[in-house]
């Protein structure tokens, strides 16, 4: 749309009106003194804002429009996505059924050889033979006899079990491995060895041989040369030996001159009194005698028992 000033004849005439009806022609001229002009109401400045709103609205439907394209594109890319999806379930759909059928086909061609193929029952493989002399390739039938299936076989132009037993001859039986096991238990364990448990049971039910439970209340000690394997020592501890005797003939054991008494062994004596002179009127000194083992034998004194440390379990010999 194009704006236009209108063109007056009279620029400023106006027609009044009064209120008794009759009318009278004046020119209006504006007489306000504007501080400001401002922006005229014009066909130019209506135009300039035509233009300007055009070019807003062209804008914007060129905005819409390419997103309206961008849409369609979108649509249209996708639609192509699922065409070629489709295509390509199509392909796989195609070559599964033509596998299945495949399939089918073979399924339908063994039916049919195995069916053709079938020559019935027999009693015996002399009897199929005499029957069917010649076969062919997939020919079969069943023989009584031996309860299995018998095929020809074209390359040695005769009946053949389909079912071959295996030769197990090579092979232990069951009772024998339990037995070689057994035996392999007993020979881990000759005459002669040592058996140790918490359990009472006798190892002659677990290995076989015969046992012989031994050593209550004994511990076991390494064999020297002193003591072979399979001897006994019975409990004891060294001999505890002392004395106290005079040297001089006028000391006793108990009074006299200390360099008259000898001692050894367990026992000592301890000097207590020099002031005794005794019914022989010598001078000489009185003794506490005092008794030691550990002056005799260290091993006395290490441990306030002879009892070691134990643990008791069952020892078990093999003696057979």
């Amino acid at each position: 749309m194009v704006f236009e000033d209108r063109v007056a004849k009279y620029p400023g005439r106006w027609t009044m009106v009064k209120s008794d009806g009759t009318s009278e022609i004046v020119t209006l001229i504006r007489n306000d003194e504007p501080t400001k002009e401002g922006t005229p109401i014009n066909a130019a400045t209506l135009n300039e804002l035509s233009t300007v709103a055009g070019a807003i609205n062209a804008k914007e439907e060129s905005i819409s429009a390419a997103q309206a394209a961008a849409s369609e594109r979108a649509k249209a890319e996708q639609a192509a996505t699922n065409s070629a999806k489709s295509e390509k379930n199509s392909k796989a759909s195609e070559t599964e059924s033509a596998k299945n059928l495949q399939g089918t086909k073979e399924y339908f061609e063994q039916v049919r050889t195995i069916t053709i193929g079938a020559q019935g029952w027999y009693a015996t493989p002399e009897a199929l033979k005499t029957a069917v002399p010649v076969g062919e390739n997939g020919w079969w039938a069943v023989v009584g006899t031996t309860d299995t299936i018998w095929t020809w076989d074209s390359d040695t132009g005769a009946w053949k079990d389909s079912v071959q037993k295996a030769d197990l001859s090579d092979y232990y039986t069951r009772e024998q491995v339990n037995r070689l096991l057994e035996a392999q238990k007993l020979a881990d364990h000759p005459v002669g060895s040592i058996y140790q448990s918490t359990d009472p049971t006798s190892p002659a039910a677990l290995f076989g041989g015969t046992w012989q439970e031994i050593a209550q209340n004994r511990v076991l000690m390494g064999a020297s040369y002193a003591h072979a394997a399979g001897t006994t020592v019975e409990a004891g501890l060294p001999n505890i030996t002392g004395s106290l005797i005079e040297t001089e003939a006028e000391s006793s054991p108990f009074r006299g001159s200390k360099a008259s008494l000898s001692k050894s062994g367990a026992l000592k004596f301890t000097e207590v009194n020099t002031d005794w002179g005794g019914y022989s009127k010598l001078s000489g000194s009185a003794y506490n005698i005092k008794f030691d083992a550990s002056l005799s034998n260290p091993i006395y004194g290490r441990s306030t028992t002879v009892q070691p440390a134990a643990y008791y379990v069952h020892i078990w010999k093999r003696v057979a």
